[in-house]
């Protein structure tokens, strides 16, 4: 039984539920089929707010994953036709990459 204390702080407003505030609680359902009324009604529930029991907490720290590098990922050529000079490319040249794609052009 909650003592009278406790219920006498609690502000009844019948236009909401009183989640907020220790007390007695009881759900009632009502329904009218053809006339006739049916009503159902839970188990009373009493309500009292305490203090919280302390509560043992693990800590453990978080491994700080590193940053990925920034690295390039170089093409493949797969071909290179073209004018060569002393080893150096010349002119026009159409390169063919492992990919499947081409460049035209000086």
């Amino acid at each position: 039984v909650v003592p009278a204390r406790y219920l006498a702080e609690c502000e009844y407003d019948a236009s909401k539920p009183r989640y907020s505030c220790e007390g007695v609680y009881q759900c009632i359902a009502r329904q009218v089929r053809a006339g006739v009324e049916f009503v159902v009604k839970s188990k009373t529930a009493v309500v009292h707010v305490g203090p919280a029991p302390p509560l043992g907490i693990r800590v453990t720290d978080l491994p700080v994953v590193p940053e990925p590098k920034k690295r390039v990922l170089w093409t493949k050529y797969r071909s290179i036709h073209g004018c060569f000079v002393l080893g150096i490319l010349r002119g026009n040249v159409i390169v063919r990459y492992s990919n499947l794609d081409t460049y035209v052009g000086p």
